[in-house]
Parts: structure tokens; sequence; C-alpha cells
């Protein structure tokens, strides 16, 4: 692949910076007593505030669907002619997450507990099923990490990220080891290259005179704009495509989100 460098941390924050996916919310809409759909409803998604960030109606089978701009805090509220207003608790919806429910409601004025979450998940990444990330899983070499998978780890910090990853050092970079980081291999200096969306940065690489073995990857990478990882220990776990001449050490595949 053509190599091709970034001379300052602001080139990388530019390229790292995409939008986001939208976080959805799917599920359907029942009768309490009989467990039929109720068509035609209007089902509103809902901000702390109380006001309303969307609303859709319900199909013929009672489903609906709900995209919304922003992860948060929300509220679901149903209704129909002929049926009782709910309105359910608060629940979170986390960037990019598909959230699934099924909601109740009752002919008469009966309370309920309206809503029952189903499922959580993230769909498969369109971007990176273009760029090849889960055929090359599949082969079983190098470690992949999901945004998904990420999340779970509930980290901060990109280099936090690395840490849980085996044969993997993260090394402090700077006074007092916070935000600065570098990787090496085993106990050497031997650092994977980092490549982003496909481009050598100049991040990592300690080896070649034309990176920056010193450069905080910290201050570069954030995992809430990651949407995969592929870490390779060495240049034999390199896919051919990435065979990069400069990649003794391996190198570190960060695909960022988007839409």
């Amino acid at each position: 692949m053509p190599r091709r460098t970034f001379p300052t941390i602001g080139a990388l924050l530019l390229a790292a910076a995409q939008p986001l996916a939208a976080q959805t919310v799917r599920g359907v809409l029942l009768e309490d007593a009989s467990g039929q759909p109720i068509v035609a409803a209007t089902v509103s998604l809902l901000l702390g505030n109380g006001r309303v960030d969307a609303h859709v109606s319900t199909d013929t089978t009672g489903a609906f669907v709900i995209e919304t701009d922003a992860p948060g805090a929300y509220r679901l509220k149903a209704e129909r002619i002929g049926y009782r207003t709910a309105t359910t608790d608060t629940f979170s919806i986390h960037p990019g997450e598909l959230v699934e429910v099924t909601l109740r409601l009752a002919p008469d004025a009966v309370a309920l507990a309206p809503l029952t979450v189903t499922a959580r998940s993230y769909p498969p990444s369109p971007y990176l099923t273009n760029a090849g990330f889960y055929e090359r899983r599949k082969l079983g070499i190098g470690t992949f990490l999901t945004r998904a998978e990420i999340a779970r780890r509930n980290t901060h910090r990109f280099s936090d990220v690395l840490r849980s990853v085996a044969g993997i050092r993260v090394d402090p970079a700077g006074p007092g080891g916070r935000s600065r980081a570098r990787v090496s291999r085993s106990l050497g200096r031997c650092q994977p290259l980092i490549v982003l969306d496909g481009v050598v940065t100049t991040v990592g690489g300690g080896r070649s005179m034309f990176r920056s073995p010193d450069v905080p990857i910290d201050d570069v990478l954030d995992p809430a704009d990651i949407e995969g990882l592929e870490i390779y220990r060495g240049a034999s776990e390199l896919p051919t495509q990435f065979n990069i001449d400069t990649a003794d050490c391996g190198a570190i595949l960060v695909w960022t989100r988007r839409k």
C-alpha cells in the first residue's frame, strides 16, 4: 500500500474526526391482555425535560423504529385512541447502540410496567465490512476489537484499551504517566506502527527516522472515536495488504467511526 505520513498531531486528529453513527430504538407495541399488535399508534422518544425528540407510528405488525442523533437518557411514550397512554421509566441509549424493546398498552386504566428491553446490540459496521475487518478476524490471526467490545471495557484512554490486550505493554511517556503513553512490544522498545483508516501515521515505529515514537497516543486517539481495532504483534502476523516494510514490530490498525 502507498506509504503516507502525517507531520503533525493536528493532522492526525483531523483524519480521525468522523461523524458518528445514529442511536436506534426498535420495538413492537402490543395490547397487554391479548398480545395482539396495536396498529397506527404514536410512539414518541422523550428527552429528560419531557420534550419530544422524535416520534413515529406503528405499522400493521405494531412495529416501530426511532433514531436519535445523541446518546443519553430517554423515555418512550405510547398512545392510541382506545388505550391508556403509557410512559416508560428512563433508560439509557449508548453511542451507536440498537435497543430493542417491547411496549404494552392496556385498554383501561390499569397501571402497567410498559417497557421491556429485549436486546441490546451493535449491528455489523458497513465500514468495517468494506475494510475487510470481519473477513480477517475469521482467520484467527491477531487481536480484533469492535466498538461494542471496546465499550464493554469502560475505558476512557486508548492506552487503557491496549493494556487489556495480551502481549502489548504500554509505558508512560510523560510526567506522572498521565494521558501520555507509548506502546512497546515484550520488554524492549519495539513499537508497532499505528495505521489509521489504512494510512500509516507518524505515531510509533521507533526504528524509523521518519516516525515519532514519543508522540503520546492518548493525545491523538480516543476510544469513543474507534469503530474497530486490529492488533498484530509482529510482521509475520500482518495480512499481506498491510505488510509494511517498517512494521518489524507489527501494527495497530485503527478504524474510526463514521456513518
